[in-house]
């Protein structure tokens, strides 16, 4: 597996889909299957674990369907019907917010041109000093004037299901590594991966 030029990441995960199947796809994590996606008839997408966690991944953020945008929930344990979703990711915009910091998916790192974001990998990067810590309460002016923030490189997107889609992450994010490596594969890989909008 050649690594694009880019920033070095300690950790990778590559999501694969068969050639022709658009329904399920497998989670590597250094060469070994760590997790299976599976697209429901209902538009959401089911992450289940190797380890026995399992997700709900909805494009549905903030009661209605957005571009860009990904919530990720627990699923309960069917012997306990009584437990209560969490969520564990929001993606709204490409923003998302973890561990009090905020984050942006397909974002120009500092010292880096505009252009540069339109060849390569697509990068994700922590805005430092960014004014909200939820992506919902970002007004539409700061909204307009996103492509503008740039940030700290702290994980790499690149590739398409069926060749295999890659992400790279840095240790800050690893303890959603897994649900935010499925959100982008559904989110940048082929169209007919994309969760229904309708």
């Amino acid at each position: 597996m050649n690594r694009p030029r880019g920033i070095a990441m300690p950790v990778e995960y590559s999501v694969k889909s068969e050639l022709g199947q658009f329904s399920s796809a497998k989670v590597f994590r250094d060469r070994v299957v760590v997790a299976t996606i599976q697209r429901e008839l209902t538009g959401d997408t089911l992450l289940f674990s190797s380890g026995g966690d399992s997700w709900r991944l909805s494009q549905r953020v903030d009661g209605e369907y957005r571009p860009f945008s990904i919530i990720v929930k627990t699923t309960s344990p069917r012997s306990n019907s009584m437990s209560v979703a969490r969520e564990i990711l929001k993606i709204r915009d490409h923003l998302f917010f973890h561990n009090r910091k905020m984050y942006m998916l397909s974002n120009v790192p500092e010292g880096r041109m505009q252009h540069h974001i339109h060849k390569g990998p697509k990068y994700i990067c922590r805005l430092d000093n960014f004014p909200f810590e939820d992506p919902s309460e970002v007004d539409s002016e700061t909204r307009s004037r996103l492509r503008r923030f740039r940030g700290v490189p702290v994980g790499e997107i690149s590739g398409i299901g069926h060749d295999g889609h890659r992400v790279w992450l840095e240790n800050e994010l690893l303890d959603i590594g897994l649900p935010l490596s499925a959100s982008a594969f559904l989110l940048y890989t082929t169209a007919s991966w994309k969760i229904r909008t309708n």
